[in-house]
């Protein structure tokens, strides 16, 4: 019955909210992906297509295109070694079904509120030696380039890949809506979504940091318990 109820109210309503796809959600399906080069270029052209369906309101297409960015079960295994793949893998399809579904809407939403009209592919460079600080480094100079989670994610890499960010904004402006863990693999654009952060917040779990106000413990060196009585003062005979 309320499979029933939604067709009709889309069938009354269709005309004027712009057909089922808005009240019900985008339909995934249509057209092919196509292939995307590797490099820079080729990522940039993945996004700008996901751009150009965000300002045509066609979440559908936005839908299909975050999919494709969706890694395989041996993808995974492959970046982080069998044992963490399985750890990560339920954690990674919840985030990727939020991006996939909620995140289609919302991006589009997003992009007719901010104008955005530029996509920018940031290089991220993740280079740590074992037991060193290693280094990080962005193509952007530090504006919203390295992040707490590149250090774990960085450690936690079997095979890592040359990585990317992609920042949807408005031309001229510094800052926008950016996607993290980008890499091309199998000759299609992945991503790892939010799994840096979410390895951060483990590592954070397992060693949590002391907190920076916290005062060293006081050493008590004296007071009731440690100070000798004086002695009384005798009376001269």
């Amino acid at each position: 019955m309320a499979g029933l109820i939604a067709v009709l109210s889309c069938g009354l309503m269709g005309a004027g909210l712009g057909g089922c796809s808005r009240i019900m959600g985008p339909k995934p399906g249509g057209d092919p992906i196509p292939d995307y080069a590797d490099g820079p270029a080729g990522l940039e052209a993945l996004f700008s297509d996901i751009l150009a369906a965000a300002k045509a309101d066609d979440r559908a297409r936005v839908h299909d295109l975050f999919q494709s960015l969706k890694l395989t079960r041996p993808e995974l295994e492959q970046l982080f070694g069998t044992t963490r793949a399985g750890e990560l893998a339920q954690p990674y399809e919840e985030m990727m079904a939020t991006l996939i579904h909620r995140g289609a809407v919302e991006i589009v939403g997003v992009v007719y509120e901010k104008k955005y009209d530029t996509v920018e592919v940031i290089p991220v460079t993740l280079d740590l030696d074992p037991g060193d600080g290693g280094s990080i480094s962005t193509s952007d100079g530090g504006v919203g380039g390295v992040r707490a989670e590149d250090v774990p994610l960085a450690r936690a890499l079997v095979h890592a890949p040359q990585l990317y960010a992609v920042r949807f904004k408005k031309a001229g402006a510094a800052l926008g809506t950016r996607y993290d863990f980008m890499f091309f693999s199998g000759g299609k654009w992945r991503t790892g979504n939010q799994l840096g952060k979410l390895l951060a917040k483990r590592a954070q779990e397992l060693h949590p940091a002391p907190p920076a106000s916290a005062a060293r413990p006081e050493t008590r060196t004296e007071g009731p318990a440690a100070r000798t009585p004086p002695s009384p003062a005798k009376r001269a005979p």
